[in-house]
């Protein structure tokens, strides 16, 4: 007869055992999908095995070119979120952690100030930047040509748009990186600090040989959940630009609801999909690693 201890402890691991079965069966059908080939104006099936996937190596002419956007969009916006969120947190935590400092009493103000960007839904910030960078009543525009610089299609020029779209991420994603980095600075030990102090050390050399060292597991932490929301987007860059102009935002998440919707491409729209999965799978584990080996240091 099953314990009353063992009865709680399996019924608490049955949500998530219901999740990860829900993920694997409906992962399992996208793979049956990526070696079929799905016809929507058919209901006949046909096998063909790994054929997709040879053909998006071998004839899909947009594959290369939006995996090379994806590989730039989760780097740019991984290194600036990052950058910016751990100095905004800094400053923020050197300003308010001195009980006697006047930005003291505010902290919890200026925190929840700078999380606003990340509590609005991505659809609105979306439809907020399309307002904000459109070309001839946009605000960012009409104060450029108060200074004298002409208006700039941020949307519309294949140049700059991915760069303009990563303004919405930064916007929105920072925010979380700050809140992360904010609650690792606060419960870091106050002893070597103390010897710093004592030792006579810099700022420079506190940041560099103190701070960062310490915060390793956190960077971690904040490097994988960063990565995990980053690499799949498609609301924010679907609102402002669409994939385009031609295909200069069009990164493997566009690309594959192009290919499943618009092209009807059902199995190769899958297998776009698998393969992106298990990219994305392949990077977690390997930063997971990262984070089991920096904990047994």
């Amino acid at each position: 007869m099953i314990k009353k201890e063992e009865m709680e402890k399996y019924l608490f691991t049955l949500p998530s055992l219901i999740v990860v079965v829900s993920f694997l069966s409906l992962f399992s059908y996208i793979i049956y999908m990526s070696m079929m080939n799905m016809n929507p104006f058919s209901s006949e099936l046909v096998f063909v095995g790994l054929k997709n996937y040879i053909w998006i190596f071998t004839e899909d002419m947009l594959f290369p070119k939006s995996f090379k956007l994806t590989i730039l969009w989760v780097f740019i916006n991984l290194t600036l979120q990052f950058i910016l969120g751990f100095f905004v947190a800094l400053t923020v935590k050197n300003l308010t952690s001195n009980r006697y400092s006047r930005f003291s009493r505010f902290r919890n103000v200026i925190t929840t100030l700078i999380l606003i960007p990340s509590m609005t839904a991505p659809i609105a910030v979306g439809i907020y930047f399309r307002i904000i960078l459109n070309t001839e009543f946009g605000p960012l525009n009409f104060y450029l040509q108060k200074l004298g610089i002409p208006a700039i299609s941020w949307l519309g020029n294949s140049s700059i748009a991915l760069y303009s779209v990563m303004l919405t991420s930064l916007w929105s994603g920072t925010p979380l990186v700050f809140l992360l980095c904010l609650a690792g600075l606060l419960v870091l030990p106050k002893s070597p600090y103390e010897a710093a102090k004592i030792d006579g050390a810099t700022p420079l050399q506190v940041l560099f040989y103190i701070t960062l060292p310490l915060m390793k597991p956190i960077f971690l932490t904040i490097i994988l959940l960063r990565f995990v929301d980053v690499s799949k987007v498609f609301d924010k860059i679907f609102v402002l630009t669409g994939g385009g102009p031609g295909t200069s935002t069009e990164i493997l998440t566009m690309h594959t609801y192009f290919t499943f919707f618009k092209n009807l491409e059902f199995s190769k729209g899958a297998a776009i999909g698998v393969l992106l999965t298990v990219a994305v799978t392949g990077m977690v584990g390997i930063i997971l690693w990262f984070m089991r080996r920096s904990e047994s240091e």
